[in-house]
């Protein structure tokens, strides 16, 4: 897979120290982590900061034979995050990637891109837009191109999205996005109606459209084909998250995954990105080994038609009960004998014979990394996303994988 993002590069200023970052760079960062060959078309200043992305760009194993430099400074956006970890950015105008060029080299390298990825911010200037539209015209047919629109303060305007919008297959927007468009265009405010006016108008492909902390949905001209829960995560920031999500969803397709299994990677990585610092982070591998995350049992999951009678059926064979809560179906508690803890909970429906139990915990850390390489890896997820729920003193989350024979294993962290 041969990928082109085309843009920004920029030092995020965040409150915590500066990083690497902008969206061509984030999106081609991820690509290749999932296997593709990956390219920027932008450009730096010829000045210290210029000298210090290079170097860092270095450590990402991008191509970096086509980052142009000339004499505007390099580009820096000034991050504040919120309470949620939600970035808002002020980006310093006239900077190296406002002068970006069409040079021969760049179009002979989109001349056989397999996918090319483009923003609304590296149009705000008209030699960058010129060079941006150019580059997109250049590739080939079959190529996918995506319009990741990431709207930044005012640089945007109707001609300069319309313009992208006529070369793009595929569209990714999220919820602040969206209604911009429906009062540009005059869309209908119905979000699932106004996509699809999107993607009818546009003969788009796929929208991609992400919901922060709710969902995020997948939509073609049959209508949204997949819809999926943001998994529950400790967040530390967003930045990246989107340019994560559309990354897994493109190599994923290229691949000749499903869209649905396409969508739930999408949605693993960046819920793995939203928990660390900065977007520049290596991803999980597809090789699960959980002496990496793991130092073994944590519980074995018991239902029960009535639960005071299996939990009086446990304290008489001399186990402890450790904690006991409650959740919508019922008591929950647990009940522990040495190092084995009993997970019993009320259930309507238990199977009433041997083999009833219903599921084996694996006690883990870092549980977010561990839901991308089991994502990777293929197995199959009995639960979309991570899930937390408000156990023991602090809550946990938890994920279930089911075997070859229906078994289930969860993975749950306490927190």
């Amino acid at each position: 897979m041969k990928i082109i993002g085309i843009g920004e590069v920029v030092w995020d200023m965040l409150p915590g120290g500066k990083q690497l970052g902008g969206a061509p760079v984030n999106f081609l960062y991820f690509s290749k982590e999932l296997g593709a060959e990956a390219y920027p078309i932008s450009a730096i200043g010829r000045d210290e900061l210029g000298d210090e992305t290079l170097k860092a760009l270095e450590k990402t194993g991008l191509d970096l034979s086509y980052i142009q430099r000339n004499d505007l400074p390099t580009s820096r956006v000034l991050i504040e995050l919120d309470k949620d970890g939600v970035p808002s950015y002020n980006i310093v105008r006239d900077v190296a990637w406002d002068a970006m060029e069409c040079t021969p080299e760049a179009l002979k390298l989109v001349s056989d891109a397999d996918v090319v990825c483009w923003g609304s911010l590296a149009q705000r200037s008209l030699l960058s837009r010129e060079a941006v539209l150019r580059l997109v015209d250049a590739c080939p047919k079959g190529c996918k191109r995506i319009f990741d629109i990431n709207i930044r303060q005012d640089y945007y305007s109707r001609e300069l999205i319309e313009a992208s919008l006529q070369r793009a297959d595929i569209l990714k927007l999220n919820e602040d996005e969206l209604p911009l468009l429906i009062s540009l265009f005059g869309l209908d405010s119905d979000f699932d109606r106004a996509v699809a006016e999107l993607v009818k108008t546009w003969s788009l492909e796929y929208v991609i459209l992400t919901q922060g902390s709710r969902c995020s949905d997948i939509y073609n001209a049959s209508g949204k084909v997949s819809s999926l829960p943001t998994p529950s995560v400790s967040v530390a920031d967003t930045v990246g998250a989107g340019d994560s999500f559309t990354a897994a969803f493109v190599t994923s397709l290229l691949q000749g995954k499903p869209v649905k299994e396409a969508h739930r990677l999408a949605v693993g990585v960046a819920a793995y990105v939203c928990s660390v610092h900065g977007a520049i982070n290596p991803l999980p591998s597809g090789t699960v080994n959980l002496n990496d995350y793991s130092d073994g049992l944590q519980h074995v999951g018991i239902p029960a038609r009535n639960i005071d009678e299996t939990e009086k059926f446990f304290l008489d064979l001399g186990f402890t009960n450790i904690y006991t809560t409650a959740t919508a179906d019922g008591k929950v508690c647990f009940l522990k004998m040495g190092n084995l803890v009993i997970e019993a909970y009320q259930n309507a429906s238990p199977a009433l014979r041997y083999g009833a139990i219903d599921h084996i915990a694996i006690d883990v850390k870092n549980i977010e990394a561990l839901y991308v390489s089991v994502l990777r890896a293929g197995f199959t997820i009995v639960e979309e996303g991570l899930h937390f729920l408000p156990f023991w003193s602090n809550g946990i989350r938890y994920f279930i994988i089911e075997g070859p024979d229906k078994e289930k294993v969860e993975f749950s962290q306490m927190l």
